[in-house]
């Protein structure tokens, strides 16, 4: 049972809460001050702190805000009563912090469901914690139009069916407007630039799951992109890193799309990724561009073995041959990804990834082979 600490200036109030507590088994402390309790916190920190929204030497917001600050204390649980009529005690609260709200007057079925639900969530943020991290693996391009997120989206779908039931999530971080959506069939919904923009504090891996989408058959989750250019400059390059960090406690593999997108905002992720998987065209331009960006990924550190090269003929057969293009890049490609625009547009159309609504299309099994490569160590 988790520690719980009850902060209230009513004695009344304070009794009847305990007796709902010690009611479902648990044993709480009491304090009727925020003197008080900083006392009794300081002996022992408690796992859930029940607190009212004005105390006679503070407010709810100001504590927590004092206890956010406090490395100790910074992620405990903490609920707040307030009443029912006082939307700006609420709020208060929350911004500043506050992991539930508790309207007053109270139900004390409705406590102890918050309390009981609070610390399954940490309890599940605990074991996620002690997991190994998920992979992070980087899809990009040094040129638009080479079809990134399709060989992202289906190398998803492959490494879903080929390491289930590990959890696969694709994150939709093109800018300015992402087109994950599409090809999983999804109404764009909350997006990643909503996300980003929540306090650190509420960035938990349990808010990040709220945010996920799939629809059955797909077998894989996705962070959906903007949803347009004005929602895309809200995105805080300082989330992003956070959300990236929290997904590889709860998923195993971590597949973001960063289109040509090679920014502050992308930078981070690219660090940290298992494999980065570079999209390019057999055009003149599309290799000068990736031997560009070939060598400012040498230049961050990322070592060859990390670089995963892979040729996509998005508009057509044209261009040079594969040994041409790895003797320009001076890497090997991973993955030569045929022509096959007629299947890759139906298949959009359909809202599914072509592995899985082509599963024999001559393109399908290279993806698999390419899944499975970045997987290895």
């Amino acid at each position: 049972m988790p520690s719980i600490l009850v902060v209230h200036p009513e004695a009344a109030v304070v009794e009847r809460i305990s007796l709902a507590l010690k009611g479902a088994g648990h044993q709480p402390s009491v304090s009727q001050s925020a003197r008080e309790a900083a006392h009794r916190m300081a002996l022992a920190r408690p796992d859930l702190l029940i607190l009212a929204h004005a105390l006679s030497d503070t407010s709810a917001a100001d504590l927590i805000q004092r206890l956010r600050a406090i490395p100790r204390t910074a992620t405990m649980s903490i609920v707040v009563m307030a009443p029912s009529g006082n939307a700006d005690a609420r709020i208060s609260a929350l911004e500043a912090g506050a992991d539930a709200i508790l309207l007053e007057p109270f139900d004390e079925r409705e406590l102890v469901a918050v309390v009981n639900t609070l610390h399954q969530r940490v309890s599940r943020f605990q074991q996620a914690a002690q997991r190994e991290p998920g992979k992070v693996i980087t899809f990009c391009a040094a040129k638009g139009g080479v079809g990134t997120t399709s060989i992202c989206v289906n190398t998803a779908a492959s490494l879903a069916k080929q390491k289930a039931p590990a959890r696969v999530v694709c994150v939709d971080l093109v800018l300015p407007v992402g087109s994950i959506s599409d090809m999983m069939g999804l109404e764009p919904e909350a997006s990643i630039a909503i996300l980003s923009n929540l306090e650190p504090s509420l960035l938990d891996p349990f808010m990040v799951n709220g945010f996920l989408h799939t629809r059955e058959g797909l077998g894989f989750e996705a962070l959906l992109g903007a949803r347009d250019p004005g929602e895309s400059q809200q995105v805080n390059p300082a989330g992003i890193e956070v959300i990236t960090e929290r997904l590889k406690t709860v998923a195993d593999y971590i597949l973001v799309d960063i289109g040509r997108s090679i920014s502050r905002i992308s930078l981070p992720i690219l660090k940290m990724s298992h494999r980065v998987v570079m999209v390019l065209s057999a055009d003149q331009a599309s290799l000068r561009l990736s031997q560009v960006a070939l060598d400012y990924f040498r230049s961050l550190g990322i070592t060859e073995k990390r670089i995963v090269l892979v040729t996509n003929r998005a508009v057509g057969r044209e261009g040079a041959g594969l040994e041409e293009i790895q003797n320009v890049l001076d890497h090997p490609i991973q993955a030569s990804v045929p022509y096959e625009g007629d299947r890759f547009t139906a298949a959009l159309n359909a809202g599914l990834p072509l592995v899985l609504k082509e599963p024999g299309a001559m393109t399908a099994p290279i993806l698999r082979d390419l899944a499975h490569h970045l997987t290895l160590d």
